[in-house]
């Protein structure tokens, strides 16, 4: 039969047969038990795609240098 916890007014857990039961710590806001560097990588496309975000805005608008030979920038397609 399995043991289920019984609470104690001091917000630990003990089950019936007196063995305690041991719960997480708790963390702030955003804080995580990993010890990798988890967020180099998103943080990595993040910056990336803001990169392109912000130049192709600027290319868009600038209204310059849409010509390349024979091919046009797709901002500027059509003509």
């Amino acid at each position: 039969m399995a043991q289920t916890p019984a609470s104690v007014p001091d917000g630990s857990a003990t089950y019936s047969t007196g063995q305690a039961l041991v719960l997480p710590q708790r963390r702030s806001f955003g804080q995580t038990s990993r010890k990798d560097l988890w967020w180099v990588q998103p943080l990595l496309v993040f910056l990336g795609l803001s990169t392109f975000i912000m130049y192709s805005t600027w290319a868009a608008f600038q209204g310059k240098y849409y010509h390349f030979g024979n091919y046009l920038s797709p901002f500027y397609s059509p003509e």
